[in-house]
């Protein structure tokens, strides 16, 4: 049997309701802080049929402006149907969002 020990330090809540503007400062000063080029936020900040439907506990323009700053880049994951069933205006509303890249998946 191997004893573990765990430091003290953030609590960070998982799964989709608990994302939410905060958390996601919270991994852009960590990047930050170990100078990160980018960092992801993953499912749960649109809705996945809907790209431009933002997740109202989020304000992902506000993260991506606050990354931005710091010099990290943000990464969004999106269904890759979703994207394609209009390509040019999704990718439009990605880059007005300041999103660096997008990383999509599941046709």
């Amino acid at each position: 049997m191997v004893a573990r020990c765990y430091a003290p330090g953030a609590s960070i809540p998982s799964g989709m309701a608990n994302r939410n503007t905060d958390l996601y400062n919270y991994y852009v000063d960590f990047a930050a802080a170990n100078k990160l080029e980018y960092m992801m936020i993953d499912a749960g900040w649109s809705n996945n049929y809907d790209l431009t439907k933002v997740n109202p506990k989020l304000d992902v323009q506000g993260v991506i402006k606050r990354a931005r700053e710091k010099k990290v880049g943000v990464f969004l994951w999106c269904v890759a149907s979703t994207l394609l069933k209009d390509l040019n205006k999704n990718l439009d509303f990605l880059n007005s969002i300041g999103a660096a890249e997008h990383q999509s998946r599941f046709l």
